[in-house]
């Protein structure tokens, strides 16, 4: 049975289609899709098998390839018929043409394919047989940019890194690190990181770091873009920061770092340092920090592998080294961490060395074998390199001549002991020619006590045994120590020579300290030379530039017209003088070295002294010499014109004239000729005249335009013309302008215009004769007549003018008239005119040309202001018998509360029977007054009492009678009213009522009265009967009367 692999897969689609939906494709013969999301199955589908014999091409590709993404096909389900009947081919491109990535079948899935193309495609070609139809596959395809190729570079460093790749620094020296990288892509945006090995991690192509700790350090640097799958650089920029080492112990100088010469002495001390050695006949032992300048592991020749307690075979050294005065050309390696120059070729092999220490055996020391055949000691102690593969024990001959050295070491070599395997050593020695030092870094050295009580031993002895030279605490016995150093240096007689030398070779000294004095940049050379036991000389050389540090001074001076300006072309910031100083005025800016004031033509010296501002920096002074330019001629003279005038150039011609100031009068100047025109009559200007020369002059002249002839003059009318008078300069000509043409004539010496038109406008011109002959208008309007019209307002009593016409005249009755009527001549107002009667004014003008005119006016009619009044209960009303429109007031207003309609006159809210008066005043132009005076009706008196009775009352009025009365409110229980007489009956006892009573006058009132019916007595009693009758006995009120109701007719008689 065949089971379909993907239903599981299928409904764990499903079931997370609910949540993220993701679409399906099945392989179809021929088509390309793009996608970076979906599932991917055979021509079945997520639940079916696939069709037998299909041949089917497909090929998915990304979305974006240019973006750099490329397809991911991850395959979770495959299952199709083996033996090559029904497979997979995948090609790694967009065509069948890609390069194979394999063909697969039966259940041997792709797993997951990455496209690697630049397309990013991958192409499919299915084929299953006729046979057997199987589940086929499914596969989940994704989308991702896979890394480029990233590779660290080390730029560079500061202090340099050696060719080896080693940076050397002491302790808390700051060293600059400068990286790079090279991308097959891109690099923007990617981060640098640098781990600095001592757990220091820091960012940035160009990072500073400063160790606090004596070591060696591994730098790394990794560069990471910003790709989503975090690609990074994987190489070694192969950077070792050595840092806090000794001086290796190679002929070595230092001339110290370049100096500059003290700026008061002139000098400087030269100090220089250098290996300082002499004969192997003696050493001083020193510790150093543990700073191995080479690996532990790893040099070239590897000895006694495997075995123990074995010496190696001889090995030949290509250097002499001096030892203990000997020159030593052959060693031996033991196993126990010894070297022996006393070599013996037939002493090698397991055994040769073996180790057996007690305590007392101690350097030197020539009777323990242990000791006696050894003569370095790195340390010697008892370990086992037959214990495993993976320890060395190397040596290696390094560097070139004179510098070689010999290094031995052992790398993680077990202690011997069972017990101690577990315990590595590592450790070197280091041999330099030509100084015969001997370093000895002690990595590991771990302590077995079970064997041989532990002991161990680190120094040096010569080969007799007699002499050695043992750190302190490190001689044979019980010890453990890490990261430790010791340098065994020669200190016999000196054999080194040191020497100061000039730069020409010269040698100045002798010693390492030495003071020159140089008047120039100098050279200098650090030598030491080295005499080796064999005879060998080395010498060693560094040099040291002392610079004289003088600031340069130099400047120019450009000449001006008045005195100079200062370039400084060498250091700025210093002071400038004259040298010597002028008496002639000239001053200079003792900071810029501008020189003005200066006289032309005289020739100024000036001194620069730089600043010195800094303590490497010396300050120096230089002088120069400038000649103050001479000024050219700019005079010049200027010949008033009419309108400006004329320039003549005195001195050097060729120059500009300009204004000085610019006038704001539109006056203009030519700038070649000097030439003013358009100049105001009068006005002076200032013309500047500057020359064009290389220092430029300039002059000023005033020049005052010519006046202008005064062509003023006045007209003044007449009633046919006018007559001028000249006011300005004259003897000139009179004109019309323009000429008139209705005969109008003038006199053209004396401007008298005769023949005018009254009111008519003529414009005179007069022309002067003089040198600057002018013109002027005046306009002359010829006198009208008198213009008396004007116009009358009736009034009550006459009426008033008003003058449209010519002011000032008189005012006349025309003619006069007899009924007592009067007018002011001046205002022409008339008064004491007769109501209606009609009166003839004249007007007569008072001016050259006099004129007059009458009006008549008819006096307005009195008002009539009488009027009625009808008084009511509450005031009055009022009927209009005059002329209405006028208004209502009282006279005098009441302060009881009574109103009045203004326009009706209507009073209300009087107080009965009051007087008030009144007074109507018409709205006409004779307004007139009327009063009158009445008297508000009397209010009827509605006044009355109640007596009561026994089952209601009676009613007494003691006001205005007539009227009717009423309940009020009405009772309900059955009690009446008599509304004529107000008598009330059929009332309840002791129930109170309330009676109006409302008059029947002009005047309406009411009031009200409440009272309350009369309570009946109590007649109760009882009987007691007796033999002839009976006694009674009031329960009641007493005083009553008893008597038969019935009367008895039996004769019975009551009390």
């Amino acid at each position: 049975m065949i089971t379909n692999i993907k239903n599981t897969s299928l409904l764990l689609f499903l079931l997370n289609s609910f949540f993220v939906f993701s679409q399906n494709f099945n392989i179809t013969d021929g088509q390309t899709i793009n996608t970076c999301t979906g599932n991917f199955y055979d021509s079945g589908g997520a639940g079916g098998n696939y069709t037998n014999g299909e041949t089917i091409t497909y090929t998915i590709c990304p979305n974006n390839a240019s973006a750099s993404e490329v397809i991911q096909v991850n395959f979770t389900a495959f299952s199709t018929q083996g033996g090559g009947a029904d497979f997979l081919t995948i090609y790694d491109g967009d065509s069948t043409a890609g390069s194979l990535l394999g063909v697969f079948d039966g259940s041997n899935s792709p797993g997951t394919v990455n496209a690697t193309t630049a397309s990013g495609c991958l192409t499919f070609e299915w084929v299953s047989n006729g046979a057997v139809a199987f589940p086929g596959w499914e596969a989940e395809i994704l989308c991702f940019q896979p890394c480029q190729t990233i590779t660290a570079v080390l730029d560079s460093t500061v202090p340099d890194s050696s060719v080896t790749g080693s940076i050397e620094a002491d302790v808390n020296d700051v060293i600059t690190f400068n990286g790079s990288g090279t991308f097959s892509s891109s690099g923007v945006g990617a981060t640098y990181t640098w781990d600095m090995g001592d757990g220091t991690i820091l960012t940035g192509q160009s990072v500073t770091h400063a160790y606090t700790t004596a070591g060696i350090y591994v730098v790394t640097l990794t560069i990471t873009d910003t790709n989503p799958s975090g690609c990074s650089s994987t190489n070694d920029i192969g950077l070792t920061a050595i840092v806090g080492a000794t001086t290796p112990g190679n002929p070595y100088v230092s001339a110290g770092d370049d100096a500059v010469a003290d700026c008061t002495t002139g000098c400087v001390d030269l100090d220089a340092e250098f290996l300082d050695i002499g004969e192997t006949t003696t050493y001083t032992i020193s510790q150093i920090p543990f700073v191995p300048p080479f690996p532990f592991n790893g040099l070239t020749n590897s000895i006694n592998t495997n075995i123990d307690d074995a010496w190696s075979p001889v090995n030949a050294l290509p250097f002499n080294l001096c030892f203990f005065g000997d020159i030593e050309t052959q060693f031996q390696v033991g196993s126990n961490g010894v070297v022996r120059f006393d070599v013996n070729t037939a002493d090698t092999g397991s055994g040769s060395n073996a180790y057996g220490l007690n305590t007392g055996d101690v350097l030197p020391n020539n009777i323990n074998p242990t000791l006696a055949e050894a003569n370095v000691f790195l340390p010697g102690h008892d370990i086992d390199p037959s214990v495993n593969s993976t320890n060395e024990i190397r040596w290696e001959i390094i560097g070139a001549p004179p510098n070689r050295v010999l290094a031995v070491s052992y790398y993680q070599v077990p202690m011997y002991s069972s017990t101690c395997n577990n315990l590595l050593a590592t450790h070197m020695v280091v041999f330099y020619e030509t100084t015969n030092v001997i370093d000895i870094y002690i990595k590991d050295k771990p302590v077995c006590t079970s064997w041989n009580s532990g002991l161990a031993v680190v120094g040096i002895q010569n080969d007799a045994g007699t002499t050695a030279y043992v750190p302190p605490g490190r001689n044979t016995s019980q010890w453990t120590t890490t990261d430790e150093a010791w340098r065994f240096t020669p200190s016999g007689s000196s054999v080194v020579d040191f020497e100061w030398l000039d730069n020409t070779g010269t040698v100045i000294s002798t010693n390492a300290v030495h003071t020159v004095c140089p008047t120039a940049n100098e050279t200098y050379t650090a030598r030491v030379t080295y005499t080796n036991c064999d005879g060998v000389v080395t010498i060693v050389e560094d040099e040291v530039i002392v610079t004289v540090q003088a600031e340069d001074p130099s400047f120019t001076l450009n000449p001006s017209c008045d005195g100079a300006t200062s370039t400084i072309t060498g250091v700025i910031g210093g002071t400038f003088v004259f040298n010597p100083v002028p008496t002639d005025g000239a001053s200079l800016d003792s900071s810029t070295g501008e020189i003005t004031n200066g006289v032309p033509g005289t020739t100024y010296t000036v001194e620069y002294t730089t600043p010195g501002t800094t303590p490497d920096s010396c300050p120096a002074t230089s002088t120069e010499s400038v000649t103050v330019l001479t000024a050219p001629d700019a005079s010049f003279s200027m010949t008033p014109t009419c309108d400006g005038g004329t320039a003549a150039i005195i001195g050097v011609a060729g120059g500009t004239f300009t204004f000085n100031p610019l006038p704001s009068d539109g006056a203009t100047i030519d700038a070649s000729t000097g030439t003013v025109t358009g100049g105001t009559f009068g006005a002076t200007y200032t013309i500047e005249y500057s020359t064009s020369g290389s220092c430029a002059a300039s002059s000023t002249e005033n020049v005052t335009v010519l006046t202008q002839d005064d062509p003023s003059f006045t007209m003044s009318a007449t009633c046919d013309g006018g007559t001028a008078t000249v006011t300005g300069l004259s003897g000139g000509t009179f004109t019309f302008n323009p000429t008139p043409t209705d005969g109008t004539v003038i006199d053209a010496s004396t401007g008298t215009v005769t023949g005018g038109t009254t009111g008519t406008l003529y414009t005179i011109e007069y022309t002067t004769s003089g040198p600057c002959p002018a013109t002027s208008l005046q306009d002359v309007i010829v006198t009208d007549v008198d213009d008396p019209s004007f116009s009358l307002t009736a009034t009550c009593d006459g009426g008033t003018a008003s003058i449209s016409g010519t002011t000032g005249g008189a005012f006349a009755f025309n003619p006069t008239p007899t009924d007592g009527a009067t007018i002011d001549t001046l205002t022409g107002t008339i008064t004491n005119g007769v109501s209606g009667a009609t009166y003839t004014i004249e007007y007569a003008t008072t001016g050259i040309c006099a004129a007059s005119s009458t009006e008549t006016v008819t006096v307005l009619d009195n008002e009539d202001p009488s009027f009625n009044i009808t008084e009511t209960c509450d005031g009055g009303t009022v009927s209009i018998t005059g002329d209405s429109g006028g208004t209502f007031a009282f006279n005098l207003a009441p302060t009881d509360g009574a109103v009045i309609d203004l326009s009706t006159g209507e009073v209300t809210n009087g107080v009965s029977g009051t007087t008030y008066t009144i007074e109507y005043t018409t709205g006409g132009p004779c307004p007139e007054t009327n009063v009158q005076s009445f008297t508000v009706l009397d209010e009827d008196d509605p006044s009355f009492t109640i007596t009561p009775t026994c089952d209601g009352g009676t009613a007494t009025i003691s006001g205005t009678t007539g009227g009717i009365y009423a309940f009020n409110p009405t009772p309900t229980d059955g009690a009446v009213i008599d509304s004529v007489n107000g008598t009330i009956s059929g009332a309840t006892p002791a129930v109170s009522y309330s009676v109006e009573y409302t008059t029947s006058g002009v005047c309406v009132a009411s009031s009200i009265q409440t009272f309350s019916v009369l309570l009946a007595d109590d007649s109760s009693f009882t009987i007691t009967p007796t033999c002839d009758g009976g006694t009674a006995t009031i329960t009641g009120d007493t005083g009553g009367t008893f008597s038969f109701n019935p009367a008895p007719t039996d004769g019975a008689i009551i009390n």
